[in-house]
């Protein structure tokens, strides 16, 4: 009988044997209320688990999307979480789950299993339909709130808008506010129309990073019951007024809002019901309810940075293959044709051919091999970034492993760090099994640190991306008289303020130190900019949204910039930006670049000693700077 259809069955069976099974399992939600993306490298996967038993119980849960055209087979990496549950103990588990890519026969899987590997506790289910458009999040005081609200943003304006609205624009009710950032990759919009009286710090946080990762906030100030600079979400920054106009935030959106009922609130969302066919004169009339189209990056500056830093191997290129192959072509002529005919023994071909041809392979491959890996090598690069004075920072893991030899390599970062998995992660149906190659994890343990195995083959490299938020004790604030003070906790080594028209190169700045600008070391903008980096093309954008630039011929008129021993990674970077500062400093006004000691542990191999190299960089970036 074929596995995948005993799968289906017992699965089928679990749903009813859920309180007879010894560890009770039951998946309760994947993305956020049911709604994910098909676009979004990873969503929650919620799964309630319950000890039946009446002592307790330590347990492997074990969670991946199942394939059942595959014979049930993985079709993302197995997450591993080591638990222990106390006799009727339940509790709630959340697993950053792969998206699936939507064109596998797949369920969601969840499996218990005890120390001897038996299964103690099954769960299956199929997934919930991807949506599509725009999704709105709302948390609202009541039902009644809620219902106000889907009838302010659906039934405002035409009845074309309304339609276009209908039919782009989901709305789905937030039952409780997530305690993890992840679980809003589903969400565009979130609408905070209820009080948040009892609000934890996870729960902030998760908000916060929603925002900054480019989701768009709104506080309604009346149904939220006042709105607290101590309570909530960017308690830091609500000074401005609740009149519906947009602030940024990070990468994403602020909105503040006096009431639901107020019309700020539906001339905010009418907008949403827009098209190509409506009029530019009403277009305008809301134009301030939206903010003006940034160009976003469109490189990678943490990329850009791990290329910068990370070790390169150095195998010999086109001309020196080039030139081996015609000394050896030389050298047989010379041998074979001329000298051996000289003498009178052209016989002796017979042996120097492939004696010349051994020593000439043995002298190439020690020639090409020389520069070659002979340790395990681990290069981490770690990118923070802050919005002006707010201290949550979303930030990036970039790890890149390296192998002098084939075989599978152990490694861990800590617990809170999300993979983001390459997108050509997929199953070998036809064959049934997955391809053992570089990037792809087969499992993932979930336990005090993340932890995985990967496969490297022999002087080979394989990065790893992860993302993460963290709270920081205090931001790289403005103060007066043109000063910057570090309230990070980080000693930077490095570090540059960069506006319009000036970059200020600082040097050290330790933590708690006040930093005079006007005594800081000024290179005008358009001298430091504009330039093409030996060894890099094209251009470098800079680490947030920037007005149109001119085209990237353009970006470079200032020539060619040559790699420094004295200069940074951080001014090289501003040297390959555009060199419209105008243009690239028009809704951020000034940015502090920072290169210092990391505030979480570094990633680690397991049972191989590794050279290792890590670098923490830092980004806040100011819209007010004068």
């Amino acid at each position: 009988m074929p596995r995948s259809f005993l799968f289906v069955l017992f699965s089928l069976l679990s749903a009813n044997a859920n309180a007879t099974n010894l560890i009770g399992l039951k998946i309760t939600d994947f993305g956020i209320e049911g709604t994910h993306r098909q676009e979004e490298r990873f969503g929650r996967l919620q799964i309630e688990v319950e000890n039946n038993g009446t002592q307790t119980r330590s347990f492997t849960l074990k969670v991946y999307e199942a394939i059942m055209d595959a014979d049930a087979m993985p079709a993302s990496p197995v997450y591993l979480l080591p638990l222990t549950l106390q006799a009727r103990e339940k509790r709630m588990i959340d697993v950053p789950l792969r998206i699936p890519n939507g064109r596998n026969n797949s369920v969601l899987y969840a499996e218990a299993d005890n120390e001897a590997g038996a299964p103690i506790g099954i769960a299956a289910r199929r997934f919930w339909r991807p949506a599509y458009g725009k999704v709105v999040g709302l948390f609202c005081g009541s039902e009644e709130i809620c219902k106000a609200i889907r009838q302010t943003i659906l039934f405002s304006g035409t009845p074309e808008e309304q339609t276009r609205k209908a039919q782009d624009l989901h709305l789905i009710q937030l039952r409780e506010l997530p305690s993890v950032w992840w679980a809003y990759t589903a969400l565009n919009d979130v609408v905070i129309a209820g009080p948040l009286t009892g609000i934890t710090k996870e729960q902030t946080d998760a908000l916060e990073a929603f925002t900054l990762r480019r989701g768009t906030l709104v506080l309604v100030d009346k149904e939220m019951g006042g709105i607290s600079a101590k309570v909530g979400p960017f308690a830091t920054s609500l000074a401005s007024p609740s009149n519906g106009e947009p602030k940024p935030a990070g990468k994403g959106t602020l909105v503040r809002i006096s009431s639901i009922n107020s019309p700020d609130f539906s001339a905010y969302f009418r907008p949403y019901g827009f098209g190509s066919s409506t009029p530019a004169e009403l277009q305008e009339q809301f134009s301030r309810y939206r903010m003006y189209a940034m160009k976003n990056p469109e490189s990678s500056f943490a990329v850009w940075l791990q290329w910068r830093t990370a070790t390169h191997f150095k195998f010999p290129g086109t001309l020196e293959l080039v030139l081996w192959m015609t000394a050896y072509l030389v050298l047989m002529i010379a041998v074979n044709f001329l000298l051996l005919r000289k003498i009178g023994k052209p016989e002796y071909a017979w042996i120097t051919i492939p004696l010349l041809s051994l020593v000439f392979s043995v002298a190439l491959y020690l020639v090409s091999a020389r520069n070659r890996p002979t340790e395990y090598g681990l290069d981490e690069l770690r990118y923070y970034e802050f919005d002006g004075d707010n201290t949550l920072a979303i930030a990036q893991d970039h790890l890149q492993i390296s192998a002098p030899h084939e075989g599978l390599v152990n490694f861990s970062v800590p617990r809170e760090f999300v993979y983001n998995p390459p997108q050509e992660y997929q199953v070998d149906v036809a064959e049934m099994n997955r391809e053992m190659r570089t990037g792809i994890l087969t499992e993932i343990k979930l336990g005090e640190t993340w932890e995985s195995t990967d496969f490297l083959r022999m002087w080979s490299s394989d990065s790893l991306s992860f993302e993460l938020v963290h709270r920081f004790p205090g931001s790289v604030m403005r103060e007066s008289g043109n000063r910057l003070r570090n309230s990070t906790g980080v000693d930077f080594d490095d570090a540059v303020v960069v506006t319009g028209d000036t970059a200020y190169l600082l040097g050290q700045v330790p933590a708690g130190e006040i930093v005079d600008l006007n005594a800081a070391k000024k290179v005008p903008y358009r001298e430091m900019a504009g330039h093409s980096l030996e060894g890099f093309d094209g251009s470098l954008d800079p680490p947030f949204a920037t007005g149109e630039t001119s085209s990237l011929e353009e970006h470079h008129p200032n020539g060619l910039w040559k790699h420094s021993g004295a200069a940074s990674a951080l001014q090289e970077a501003i040297r390959i930006w555009p060199i419209e500062g105008d243009k690239v400093f028009k809704q951020t006004k000034a940015v502090f670049l920072g290169h210092g000691k990391d505030v979480l542990p570094a990633g680690s191999l397991a049972g191989v000693s590794a050279r290792r190299r890590s670098d923490a960089f830092y980004v806040v970036t100011y819209r007010d700077w004068k």
